[in-house]
């Protein structure tokens, strides 16, 4: 199912450009335009059930939204389209296929596996150059690949890697 988030586009230097970013919060001094898009956009929001929000705001009100906040915080937010196919119903950019867990958690989001042993040592070898420019897979097999294998690295040493749901996502930034 294709769905919508405003997410940050990382100051910190990070090229990621997957699910797992920040999402825009009201504070003190947010418009009344921004809580009001704010709050539509969290309503029927249900993230172990979708990785975004599917028809409570138009792409329009979206945009907008990303707007504010990036006035707001002076730091540049963008509206992502996710999609379990390698389609976007508007224009777009393809950022790549990210693997996350329900409520959008990454592994690629901190660069995979932390090197404290021989077998992410060697995990990181086989994946980090698979990564492109926005640190996502270009190729669904690769993503696949890396989904299958935390699912069997959990089944032979469990809690060696979180144990979620992982799943392959197509991310999109919208123009």
């Amino acid at each position: 199912m294709e769905c919508y988030k405003v997410l940050l586009v990382d100051s910190t230097g990070s090229d990621y450009r997957g699910l797992y970013r920040r999402e825009p919060v009201p504070d003190e001094a947010s418009s009344d335009e921004f809580l009001r898009l704010f709050y539509r956009s969290v309503e029927y929001y249900e993230p172990l059930v979708h990785p975004g929000i599917t028809t409570e705001l138009t792409i329009n009100e979206l945009r907008r939204f990303a707007e504010l906040s990036s006035r707001m915080t002076k730091k540049e937010y963008e509206v992502v389209c996710i999609n379990e196919t390698s389609s976007c119903s508007y224009p777009a950019l393809f950022y790549g296929i990210d693997v996350a867990g329900k409520g959008g958690y990454s592994m690629l989001a901190e660069g995979l596996f932390l090197p404290n042993s021989p077998l992410t040592q060697i995990l990181n070898r086989f994946f980090l150059p698979k990564l492109n420019q926005y640190s996502l897979f270009d190729t669904l097999e690769d993503a696949i690949l890396l989904k299958d294998l935390l699912f069997e690295l959990n089944r032979l040493h469990p809690g060696y890697v979180d144990d979620e749901d992982w799943k392959t996502y197509f991310v999109f930034k919208v123009l």
